[in-house]
């Protein structure tokens, strides 16, 4: 209780219990109350002076709230598709659940586009937007996902040349196509602001496109879009090169859905089972019919 200081405690909570209020929250609202009648029963009984709070405060108390929010630990249940899929690629959930994000690659010339989130919510989506320069593209979900499923652009964040990452997404069918698999890695090399991309050694291939690039903070980093061909690669130098993938950095998602740069939040690090579990959630499967 913030080193036993009681009434900086109760303040605390009182924000959170007013953010919630104010957003209309009433289970989490309610809990908050209750943890404070707990402390003090008498709280709400004397006249409180509120002050206004401003958003960036409510956002990092909704950070906080969410970064512990064991709700997000759901028993998948895998729904089927309405269609059998041509191919696939990986994505995630943003818009406050509303979006998915993915390449433009994996949805080119899509008849029907479908996404189901990693514990195994399906809907259908169709092309909000696109940027064939970033190869990004922008799905709108005829179902919503939970808001709190969703990755908020204040948890993008800029890769960093030897930062430890990891990449979550579909790499193959089979064994792999219901729940996502996890590689790591580090990010080898970020190129400029005008190409928008970096190398990282985290294992991505084809139906890795997409999908997210996680730091060991939880932060978004990048969108995993291709891997070298090695066979072209050893064709063309003799040589056969190790393991490296390319992705898109995630400030570039800002050219096709616009963001503003979110405030700091609080830099905690994660466990890669633990980022993994946290972001199962909002992790996509984009599947693609081509020809009906």
């Amino acid at each position: 209780m913030l080193n036993g200081e009681k009434e900086k405690a109760i303040e605390a909570k009182f924000k959170v219990f007013k953010y919630h209020e104010y957003n209309r929250n009433k289970r989490k609202a309610r809990e908050a109350k209750s943890w404070i009648v707990s402390v003090d029963p008498k709280f709400f009984d004397k006249p409180k002076k509120v002050e206004n709070i401003k958003d960036y405060e409510f956002e990092e108390y909704e950070e906080e709230e969410i970064d512990n929010y064991e709700e997000n630990n759901i028993t998948p249940n895998y729904e089927d598709f309405t269609f059998a899929p041509n191919t696939h690629g990986s994505g995630f959930i943003v818009g406050k659940g509303r979006f998915v994000i993915t390449n433009h690659h994996v949805i080119k010339d899509a008849k029907k586009i479908a996404v189901r989130n990693g514990i195994g919510k399906v809907t259908g989506a169709k092309v909000a937007a696109v940027s064939k320069e970033y190869d990004l593209a922008i799905l709108v979900l005829d179902k919503p996902y939970s808001k709190k499923f969703s990755i908020d652009h204040k948890n993008f964040v800029d890769p960093k040349p030897g930062e430890d990452v990891l990449s979550i997404g579909y790499p193959g069918i089979g064994i792999t196509f219901e729940q996502p698999t996890i590689t790591q890695g580090i990010v080898s090399k970020v190129f400029s602001d005008s190409e928008g991309t970096f190398l990282t050694t985290a294992a991505i291939n084809s139906g890795n496109s997409g999908g997210p690039i996680f730091n060991l903070n939880g932060k978004l980093v990048g969108v995993s879009f291709a891997a070298i061909d090695k066979k072209k690669f050893l064709d063309e130098t003799g040589q056969l090169p190790t393991d490296m993938g390319f992705a898109i950095k995630s400030n570039k998602i800002k050219e096709v859905f616009e963001h503003e740069k979110g405030i700091p939040v609080k830099s905690v690090k994660f466990d890669k089972a633990s980022i993994y579990e946290k972001m199962l959630p909002s992790i996509a499967l984009v599947v693609v019919l081509l020809d009906e």
